[in-house]
């Protein structure tokens, strides 16, 4: 059974609002990415990122018997849900500053720049979901949009767009409340002024999706607001923590001729010690 104080474990984020799996995360627990055998399974090449992200919380999500919901769970999660689980893996519950690399905006300097976020200003930006829809007044009539999850991203990848304003309206229809949907239930209902104003309601009411950092160059000094994408930011991430674990699988197998089966048979605490053991011979 585990344990989650001695196993580095943290609760999973609370769920509220329309989801089904609200009942179901009650007893659940995310763990750090890089430990286990299966985080080696992990295909950071495939091109479908919800499926990416999905395999990833899979991994990660655990009861008290080491047991993962299955995959609707997973799916019917907002993808700002998705993001803080994400998060918190990769984080693996330190408080310290996640460095974000950023391009000025000033075409004159355009300088590479790193800032931080930690994980306490990325909770205060997240918004409880204790709402199940945005109301937006648009004219005369008040939409109810919602936040989106993983299967509704999965979905959207099933349409052949042909332009990027069909796919934004398409969305949008997607996520409007069922009773309001004949309101907007062909393409040239859904006016262009509308869809500045929605986007614009939405970054407020889903601040993960739509994440913006207000950052002063420090060549420059002129500053500019940056569309962050924090699902990239993170994957990235989490490929550089399984190249880790992959070195560490080498070195072991290479030093002590172990399979990988003996290798993840071994704690992980134990398997950083022999690494740092190899470490202090090979400065000899």
């Amino acid at each position: 059974m585990y344990i989650p104080e001695k196993c580095g474990l943290i609760p999973f984020p609370p769920i509220s609002g329309r989801t089904k799996t609200k009942s179901l995360n009650t007893s659940l627990f995310l763990r750090p990415f890089g430990l286990c055998e299966k985080d080696l399974d992990v295909d950071f090449a495939q091109k479908v990122r919800p499926q990416l992200i999905t395999q990833i919380l899979e991994c990660c999500t655990i009861d008290k018997d080491g047991k993962s919901p299955d995959q609707g769970f997973f799916l019917d999660l907002t993808m700002s849900k998705r993001i803080e689980c994400l998060l918190n893996i990769a984080s693996s519950g330190n408080s310290s500053d996640m460095p974000i690399y950023l391009r000025c905006l000033n075409k004159a300097c355009q300088q590479m720049m790193e800032t931080g976020v930690s994980m306490e200003e990325f909770t205060h930006v997240q918004q409880k979901e204790d709402k199940d829809y945005c109301d937006i007044r648009l004219g005369c009539e008040t939409l109810s949009i919602r936040r989106p999850t993983g299967g509704d991203q999965l979905e959207w990848l099933r349409y052949d767009f042909t332009d990027k304003d069909k796919a934004v309206k398409t969305m949008i229809r997607t996520l409007i409340r069922n009773e309001e949907k004949t309101l907007v239930n062909q393409e040239r209902n859904i006016p262009d002024e509308w869809v500045k104003i929605i986007d614009e309601a939405m970054k407020e009411f889903d601040p993960l999706v739509n994440f913006i950092l207000s950052v002063q160059c420090p060549y420059c000094g002129k500053e500019d607001q940056h569309e962050v994408d924090l699902e990239e930011i993170l994957l990235r991430r989490l490929r550089k923590v399984q190249l880790q674990l992959l070195e560490t699988v080498h070195r072991l197998a290479k030093h002590y001729h172990w399979s990988e089966y003996q290798i993840f048979s071994v704690p992980p605490w134990r398997r950083s010690y022999y690494i740092s053991l190899l470490e202090k011979e090979e400065d000899r």
